[in-house]
């Protein structure tokens, strides 16, 4: 791939962040729905796989019912491979719920796994999502001295 190609490419999936962030925090399906192929994965904290399109638009919606958000996001890397591109990113959300009013922060990482079609364009295959949660010191108990699914619970981590 020649370099005028690849800072097209590169541009364009910043470009697709842009919108995609956008719509999340409007509530457009619609415009989710544009960017997925038909057997998209979305694996997110907290929650188990959802596979296809519809499922995943499913979910969104009956997030978004609950819960509003503000994302501050930065991009850490973009890797261009062919008919493959692959989005880092580095979040900040505040989620609204929208009953209570309750406000959460969340800092989390996520990764886009892209697939360009000649005649559609680039279109989300996978998404992936981590919260950073530090793992808190404690003197009595080490992963070496104790079921390290036990301590996990313990901590709230699982």
């Amino acid at each position: 791939m020649d370099n005028q190609t690849q800072s097209h490419n590169t541009f364009t999936l910043r470009q697709n962040m842009d919108v995609w962030y956008q719509a999340v925090e409007a509530g457009d399906f619609k415009k989710l729905a544009s960017f997925m192929i038909e057997n998209v994965v979305a694996l997110v904290p907290q929650t188990p796989a959802v596979v296809g399109k519809d499922n995943v638009l499913n979910s969104l919606r009956q997030y978004f019912s609950r819960y509003r958000q503000e994302v501050a996001y930065r991009i850490k890397e973009i890797i261009i491979s062919g008919s493959l591109g692959i989005v880092r990113i580095e979040e900040e959300t505040m989620v609204f719920t929208k009953e209570s009013g309750e406000v959460t922060h969340l800092s989390q990482k996520s990764l886009f796994v892209f697939f360009r079609d000649d005649k559609k364009g680039w279109k989300l295959a996978r998404f992936m999502g981590n919260l950073n949660q530090p793992v808190e010191e404690d003197n009595e108990s080490s992963l070496e001295d104790n079921d390290a699914g036990s301590l996990l619970k313990t901590r709230g981590l699982l």
